[in-house]
């Protein structure tokens, strides 16, 4: 038998426990090692403001062995063990600095959306990864969806690009208490940016973007952009945190994607409905759904798919950096637009 592919976890709060779980579900895969700042003597310690928001996607922790190394700093799980890949599940704010950790140990880096907050921290750590001759990963995990990937698949053997795109992504007000750490043209509508650039198949000619902050937070709590293309094709996004606390999954989203032959539309359907004396739920079915089996989902056909290009020491062709550096181009447009309120053209 080959040997184990050797995965370290950067990060333990709500989604770094979803990591591990899907990891468990990816064949040949041993997670050896995980890391937090919270880590005292207990794993159980770890606390997440994603715990509640996301309370009906994960239900029934799974115990992770004393086998698994527990450790508080980085650096020093990094010294310490023998690695193939560090998997960054900690907060946005330091993704860059770990992620360069990983990179400069000389290991295969996998970065949970957004790779970094700025495109000139993403240039760096891709020039790292070139220098040490290591992958530099990014999961965007909306390629991953079995629903936006049928789409993408439909549109390229049809052979008809989109022509118009309606995307939008909205979010209960609390969620800006676990989501708002950072600008949601990176920390929300990213998903939606990507998807559009992935499914026209290359970056808009133009951009224009507005902001507004009702809430008071230190970022927008509601954007709203369209990307131009020059064929005509047109994406309009929007970004919103007002839904009310009775929204289920805390989040509402909706895709529509015509072409001259079809028109394609995506929701967050409630394919399971939980009536309670308490309170009304709709488990999540799509991204990482859970059951006694493990998890599975997109996140699982994520994270199987950067092994299997880890393992064999080639670039994802899924999520290619190429492709993640003109999203970030874009994003650097809006930001520019929503700031002089004007359209700005990205330079290809």
């Amino acid at each position: 038998m080959s040997k184990p592919f050797r995965v370290a976890i950067a990060g333990f709060g709500w989604f770094g426990r979803i990591h591990y779980e899907a990891w468990l579900r990816v064949p040949g895969v041993e997670v050896v090692a995980i890391c937090d700042t919270q880590f005292s003597t207990s794993i159980e310690n770890v606390k997440s403001p994603q715990d509640d928001f996301h309370a009906s996607a994960y239900q029934s922790p799974t115990a992770v062995p004393h086998t698994v190394r527990r450790f508080s700093d980085v650096q020093a799980m990094l010294t310490t063990l023998s690695l193939d890949m560090l998997d960054v599940v900690v907060p946005e704010q330091v993704h860059f600095e770990v992620a360069r950790l990983g990179l400069e140990h000389g290991l295969n880096v996998l970065v949970e959306k957004p790779v970094t907050l700025n495109s000139q921290d993403l240039r760096r750590l891709i020039e790292i990864a070139s220098e040490k001759k290591k992958n530099l990963y990014c999961d965007h995990i909306l390629r991953f969806d079995s629903r936006y990937f049928s789409v993408k698949e439909s549109i390229e053997r049809g052979g008809c690009p989109p022509r118009y795109m309606s995307l939008q992504r909205h979010f209960q007000s609390s969620a800006a208490d676990v989501y708002g750490r950072s600008h949601p043209f990176y920390a929300a509508m990213i998903h939606d940016l990507d998807v559009a650039i992935w499914l026209a198949g290359k970056l808009p000619k133009r951009v224009v973007a507005n902001t507004q902050n009702l809430l008071g937070g230190a970022y927008p709590d509601s954007c709203a952009a369209i990307l131009s293309w020059a064929d005509g094709a047109q994406a309009v996004l929007q970004n919103a945190w007002y839904l009310p606390a009775s929204c289920p999954f805390g989040f509402s989203f909706e895709a529509t994607v015509m072409t001259a032959a079809d028109t394609f539309v995506i929701r967050n359907p409630h394919d399971i409905e939980v009536w309670s004396e308490s309170r009304y739920s709709s488990p999540e079915m799509f991204f990482w759904p859970a059951s006694r089996f493990g998890r599975s989902g997109a996140i699982v056909e994520a994270l199987t798919h950067f092994a299997s290009c880890a393992r064999n020491d080639r670039p994802s062709d899924r999520v290619p950096l190429p492709e993640v550096c003109g999203l970030y181009k874009v994003i650097d447009a809006l930001s520019m637009s929503a700031k002089e309120n004007a359209w700005v053209d990205i330079t290809l």
